[in-house]
């Protein structure tokens, strides 16, 4: 399992595209053209936080210094997420419901699992249902990687919006003697005016 430069923006468009194809094979009366009658607003569901933990925890395990997702509270940061952004929220529930799905064909469920059958299930979900794995593993990396401990152990430093910024090294001169020893790489053009 691998993280690339994907960005949450990135991950609610897709989602966004994904749910809107979805709605329109699911129109009230089967053809996709009727939108006269909305279906009725119904509170959300609440995400299961013991699976969210669990999945965290073994998408992203304690080692080499670093904290495991869990332990910094990557479930926390997801929850309060997806109460603000419902794409968050659908995309999390249709994820945890592919692994919950997993763990009970095995069974039992994902939380009881050894560490070695819990990775096994989520290659098997990656493996079957790539799309919805993809959005849980960006936004379990998202809650864990944006995490105000995480950050210092990375060697990053935190800039807020309302504060000055990070404090830059001072630029050392000396690391362009070279290049500036260096002969030209291009070509004088005389002034044609």
């Amino acid at each position: 399992m691998s993280f690339d430069d994907g960005s949450r923006r990135e991950f609610l468009k897709q989602a966004l595209l994904a749910s809107l194809a979805g709605m329109a094979s699911n129109r009230p009366n089967g053809n996709g053209t009727d939108w006269a009658s909305p279906p009725a607003a119904t509170p959300p569901l609440p995400l299961p936080l013991p699976l969210l933990t669990a999945v965290a925890a073994t998408l992203i395990p304690a080692g080499d210094g670093m904290p495991a997702a869990a332990e910094v509270g990557a479930q926390d940061y997801l929850e309060r997420l997806a109460e603000r952004e419902p794409l968050v929220r659908e995309s999390l529930a249709r994820s945890l419901g592919r692994v919950k799905d997993a763990a009970e064909h095995r069974g039992a469920p994902f939380e009881r699992l050894e560490e070695d059958q819990r990775i096994a299930l989520l290659r098997q979900v990656e493996a079957t249902a790539p799309r919805e794995f993809t959005a849980l593993w960006y936004l379990v990396a998202e809650a864990y990687y944006l995490h105000p401990r995480v950050q210092p152990l990375l060697g990053h430093e935190i800039a807020l919006t309302n504060s000055v910024g990070i404090r830059m090294k001072p630029f050392d001169e000396a690391m362009l003697e070279r290049v500036k020893a260096m002969p030209k790489r291009y070509r004088e053009i005389p002034d044609g005016r």
